[in-house]
Parts: structure tokens; C-alpha cells; sequence
């Protein structure tokens, strides 16, 4: 028997117009008479559920062995929340971590992360700097995070910015081709409000990605985030 779909609710046998059958699909009398699904072969018991149609029937179990889609990546999910969040000031980060400091790039990918359920990150297990946050993934043993050489859109990226031998600034890596990135705690663009203040979409120069600005600047460490 082919796939039957019917409106739930409604007795077949009342409005049979309800019924769709695809082409070559044919109904079974348990079908027609509405009697419950039996052990016998004749219909699969995704048509009836104590009686009534549930609006599907699968008899060769075709869908039932066919394997889920598989689930966004979690760094997709924090990079969907990240970007509605563009625009926002950081005291949407500060509510949620119970603290107010000066340096809350880091706090900002935590939240980022923790809000589309992470298990790296919680409010009560946040990173407070880029330090703590880039040995726990050069260990590649904290909770699915690890260094990455080939960044995605997702990742979080740890800049260094001064002296070329530590990472200052922590952001999100929103596209690699164009540079651009989601932080907090840094400078507005577009002038349209007080730098340090919101969380900001970024363009990054060739220094912060090559270090070859001659100004102290290193590359940047990227790390991602798995589960």
C-alpha cells in the first residue's frame, strides 16, 4: 500500500475527498472500515493510533528506516544568535553572567554559545579571558573544543593585537573571505554609538589575520566548538 495522508480528526469514511492517495497507491479494507491497525501485515500501525488515522502510512517502514537530517552544527546555532544580537548593548551579556568588567570580549562568545545550549559554555562555567579560554582548547580535552587551522563560520577567533606573543581580544568569526567577525567590547565602525559599548559586526584588516602590520601584531588563534 502507497503513502495515504488524511486530515486528523476526520473519519475517512465520512469525507473519502480527504484522503490523498499518490498515483498507484490503493487504500486496505482496514482502511476503509476504519478498524485498528492488526498484526497481519496489511497496514503499518503508523495508520492508526487507537483508531484514528494519524495522517500517515508508511507499510514498507521506508521512512521509518530512513535516518534523520542531520542537526546544525552548534557553532552555526551561536553564529544565528550572535548576529540577531548585533546591535545590542553589552548589558544583555552582563545580565547573564552576573558580572560587570571592562574586558567582556570573551563573556560575549560564552554567551553567544551558552544561549543555543553548549555544553562548553554556562554561565556558571564561562571564560573570563583569552588565555584561560586558549589553553582549555590547545588541551583539546574541555567539552568539544579544540584549535583549528581552517576556521568556519562559527568558530571563535583569538586575536592578538599588542605584543605578538599572547591573545588580548576574542570575537566570532562570522566570514573568512571578507574578514568579518562578531565581538563585543570593541570599536563601532559606522559611528552610530559609543565604542565598547554594543556588540558590533567588524571588518579586520590584513595585520590582525597575517600579522604583517610591523605594529607587534600576531596571528590569530581560532578555535571551534563541537558540542
Amino acid at each position: 500500500m502507497g503513502l495515504v495522508r488524511h486530515r486528523r480528526g476526520l473519519d475517512p469514511r465520512a469525507d473519502t475527498a480527504l484522503a490523498v492517495l499518490p498515483p498507484g497507491a490503493r487504500t486496505t479494507r482496514q482502511w476503509t472500515t476504519g478498524d485498528p491497525a492488526k498484526a497481519d501485515g496489511e497496514a503499518s500501525a503508523w495508520q492508526y493510533c487507537g483508531g484514528d488515522p494519524v495522517g500517515m502510512v508508511d507499510d514498507q517502514g521506508t521512512w521509518a528506516r530512513r535516518a534523520p537530517p542531520p542537526e546544525r552544527p552548534i557553532r552555526a546555532k551561536a553564529l544565528r544568535f550572535a548576529h540577531q544580537r548585533i546591535g545590542k548593548p553589552k548589558s544583555i551579556v552582563y545580565k547573564w553572567s552576573h558580572i560587570d568588567c571592562n574586558e567582556w570580549c570573551v563573556l560575549a562568545v560564552s554567551f553567544f554559545y551558552d544561549r543555543v545550549g553548549s555544553y562548553a559554555f554556562n554561565r556558571d562555567k564561562y571564560f573570563s579571558g583569552c588565555t584561560q579560554l586558549y589553553r582549555k582548547a590547545k588541551l583539546g580535552t574541555w567539552r568539544g573544543l579544540r584549535v583549528v587551522t581552517s576556521p568556519k563560520p562559527g568558530d571563535i577567533i583569538l586575536f592578538d593585537k599588542k605584543d605578538g606573543d599572547r591573545h588580548d581580544h576574542a570575537g566570532m568569526l562570522l566570514r573568512r573571505r571578507t574578514r568579518k567577525t562578531i565581538e563585543g567590547n570593541t570599536t563601532c565602525e559606522d559611528g552610530s554609538h559609543a565604542d565598547y559599548e554594543y556588540i558590533e559586526k567588524k571588518t579586520r584588516t590584513g595585520r590582525f589575520w597575517d600579522g604583517s602590520g610591523g605594529d607587534g601584531a600576531g596571528k590569530p588563534t581560532f578555535i571551534r566548538v563541537t558540542k
